[in-house]
């Protein structure tokens, strides 16, 4: 089984045509029967979200064929592609592949629940943001946009925004920077005992379950608390130090690894 996330397909720092061959070694892996894209492939905030299915139909395509050739995909969304839940029913019918808010796979005597992420670090106001991050896959394509636009389509155009307390107003301006700029340690900190509160609040969903999730771009592996981050596809030059290009692998023994692609 192999997971990844967070490609931001249409963003100018995405390495696309590294992905895109990915995709066609992972075909050739027949061990690999399972392949799950953990949220924000597509980067509906920066580009028109029609454009950018029509720009990028090559890799949904490739992924359809995948799935044609008997391996099974799964499109978990994530904040910059949450459109894509909206889209479910057409994306379904037209790419064959399933498109879901999380899904629970098992693999061996082990069962892995995969989620995007935001949910963790938005767990107190997550109705809110995901109206928020709706509202900003449905912008113009304007590729390139910065914070302050992105900021003001949303003011402009969502009616929670006027009714959102000054603090949640900051809270969502501050989570157009990218994860790596706006995650401090303690940020990170307090996301993990998120996860370990919603193990705790949807037992009967997660409990015990090897957790798989994307969204912060810091990849890891921490077998004792059971969890995995997948990284993301983002050449981020401001952040040198962390590892790109990155995916989970899933053995029938168990064994979660790290992996960076390197083409």
């Amino acid at each position: 089984m192999v997971a990844a996330s967070d490609v931001h397909l249409g963003y100018y720092c995405c390495d696309e045509n590294l992905f895109r061959k990915f995709l066609d070694d992972i075909v050739d892996i027949k061990e690999v029967t399972h392949f799950v894209l953990a949220g924000d492939i597509l980067d509906m905030w920066r580009r028109d979200n029609i454009k950018l299915l029509f720009d990028y139909g090559d890799i949904l395509s490739k992924l359809r064929d995948m799935q044609n050739k008997g391996k099974h995909i799964y499109y978990v969304v994530g904040n910059h592609d949450y459109h894509m839940i909206q889209l479910k029913h057409s994306i379904e019918t037209q790419y064959t592949f399933d498109v879901s808010m999380d899904i629970t796979l098992p693999c061996g005597d082990e069962e892995y629940y995969f989620i995007h992420g935001y949910q963790f670090e938005f767990s107190d106001m997550r109705n809110i943001y995901q109206d928020f991050a709706n509202t900003l896959c449905l912008s113009d394509d304007t590729i390139g946009k910065d914070a302050d636009q992105l900021w003001g389509l949303y003011t402009a155009v969502s009616p929670l925004w006027k009714g959102l307390e000054k603090k949640a107003r900051k809270y969502l301006k501050n989570a157009l920077d990218l994860p790596l700029k706006r995650l401090s340690d303690e940020d990170m900190s307090k996301l993990q005992e998120t996860i370990e509160e919603w193990r705790t609040e949807y037992k009967t969903q997660i409990d015990d379950k090897f957790i798989v999730y994307g969204h912060t771009h810091r990849p890891y592996v921490d077998k004792a608390r059971k969890e995995a981050n997948t990284g993301s596809w983002v050449d981020d030059p401001e952040h040198p130090m962390y590892m790109k290009n990155t995916y989970i692998t899933i053995e029938e023994d168990g064994t979660v690894t790290l992996k960076e692609y390197l083409g």
